[in-house]
Order: C-alpha cells, then structure tokens, then sequence
C-alpha cells in the first residue's frame, strides 16, 4: 500500500468515525485530487495547512498557527507510522485508551476499503 492509502485510512478513521463518513471523507480528497487546487496528491491534500483538523498541530484550533499541519502526518509511509500519527491526535485531544480502540477498528477496516 502506499504513503496515500495510509494516511486517508488514518485521516478518514478520526474524521468520520463511521464507514460512510469514510467513504465522503475519502470522496471529498478525490475531488479535490481531480481539482488539482489542493494538491497534487491525496497526501498533499490531506496535509495542507487549514484543511483536515485532525492533522492539525493543535487539533482543536479552527484559525492561527494551531492550523499548521503536524509533522508527523507528513511521515507517514506504513500502518506503524498511519498509528503514531493518528496516536498524536490522540494525545493532543486527550482520548482514552477505550476510544482509541473503536477508532481504530475503524482505521483497520478502512484501510481494507481503499
């Protein structure tokens, strides 16, 4: 799988939260991808500035520097990687560990779609 295939699993798991909020959050990367304005590829899309919050530096900041996109969803190249980053949105957010688990059967089951 590729760098593009990781980082939509991880992206559409903590965006959606449900298979067909994947499947639009999936949709709407593809139109932008076809667009051209956002990027040339679905992880330039997913990791430009201001665009998907969960990549945020600061997860909760809807304007400002906290709007950056965090390193670590730049990183991203394999399943281990996809989960470090999706666990530093975990953190920034304070999740549990109980909600973690739900959000990831669905990065798992996500990923097996794409």
């Amino acid at each position: 799988m590729s760098q593009d295939t990781f980082t939509l699993a991880a992206v559409s798991a903590l965006e959606g939260g449900n298979p067909q909020s994947n499947a639009d959050i999936s949709q709407s990367v593809y139109n932008r991808e076809q667009d051209g304005t956002y990027g040339s590829s679905i992880t330039n899309i997913l990791t430009t500035k201001g665009q998907y919050q969960v990549t945020f530096v600061d997860p909760t900041a809807s304007s400002g520097s906290g709007t950056n996109v965090a390193s670590i969803w730049k990183k991203i190249t394999d399943e281990d990687s996809a989960v470090a980053a999706m666990s530093y949105y975990y953190q920034q957010r304070n999740i549990t560990k109980s909600e973690v688990r739900s959000e990831m059967s669905i990065f798992r089951e996500g990923r097996k779609r794409i």
